[in-house]
């Protein structure tokens, strides 16, 4: 899975880290589940899949290299797990029944034949205890994802991620800085609006340029300029997106924090999502 920019401590997410677990201990009871994280980009889908991983070899369940797991969808049958023999074995008796999770990052990335292997998957395949854990990016589920996302398999949770309270943002920036932001400091970081990767960025690219220093116990900027790293993740953000999207956005920017989309979307011909 990818890695975040910035080793931040992954912080804000108790809610979904205890529903996480409530998916994880169904498993380990002898269920099957399907757990989907979605989300915009940056908002910390991989890091609750890596969170979630750490829990699952906690509680002793097996859990595949998801390299492997991507590569062995397209052929797997209806009643196979990455991980998993036919038998419902790995080759070692005292594994038999170790719950599996089968991690899929980025899932709205999947071609057409994974998608088809997972709709294939069966709701216990050979009694193997099952937790399918899918990760995708808000807006981008295709058709047959949704399929998949629909399905029922045992214990359904569906987790959307969103920004950070503010209280965590101060929480994550003092714990970067080494000291608590200043009032000012703190009115920059506000302007990532919580959003977990843009205020890594944020921080990270301010210490780089050393455009903080601590002094009466607080962190305090010593530029308002935004830092080269943040323009450059936002460029690669936007990339992302089609032209009249991000013409869309940079009038919406300019024209403040808050604004209808259906005030905005006529003034430039842009039609409303379907």
């Amino acid at each position: 899975m990818p890695r975040a920019p910035f080793d931040l401590p992954f912080r804000g997410r108790d809610d979904e880290l205890s529903r996480v677990r409530r998916v994880l201990d169904h498993a380990a009871r002898g269920g099957n589940a399907l757990l989907v994280v979605e989300g915009p980009p940056g908002t910390g889908k991989s890091r609750l899949l890596q969170a979630c991983a750490q829990e699952a070899v906690r509680l002793g369940f097996r859990v595949p290299d998801e390299t492997c797991v991507r590569r062995q969808l397209p052929s797997l049958g209806r009643c196979k797990v990455p991980g998993v023999g036919r038998t419902g074995r790995t080759g070692r008796p005292g594994l038999r029944r170790m719950p599996v999770l089968v991690l899929i990052d980025e899932a709205d990335h999947l071609g057409a034949d994974a998608v088809d292997a997972l709709l294939a998957r069966g709701a216990a395949p050979h009694g193997v205890p099952t937790v399918w854990a899918l990760a995708h990016r808000s807006g981008r589920t295709c058709e047959s994802l949704a399929a998949v996302l629909s399905t029922r398999c045992g214990y359904v949770e569906r987790l959307t991620l969103g920004a950070l309270a503010p209280g965590v943002i101060t929480a994550l920036a003092t714990g970067a800085l080494g000291a608590p932001p200043s009032p000012s400091l703190r009115q920059l970081i506000e302007k990532a609006g919580g959003h977990p990767r843009i205020t890594a960025e944020l921080l990270l690219g301010l210490q780089e340029e050393g455009a903080v220093e601590t002094g009466s116990g607080l962190a305090h900027p010593t530029s308002t300029r935004l830092p080269e790293r943040l323009h450059r993740r936002i460029e690669e953000t936007m990339a992302c997106y089609s032209r009249a999207c991000c013409q869309l956005l940079s009038v919406a920017a300019v024209l403040g924090r808050e604004l209808d989309y259906e005030i905005l979307a006529p003034m430039l011909r842009t039609p409303p999502p379907r």
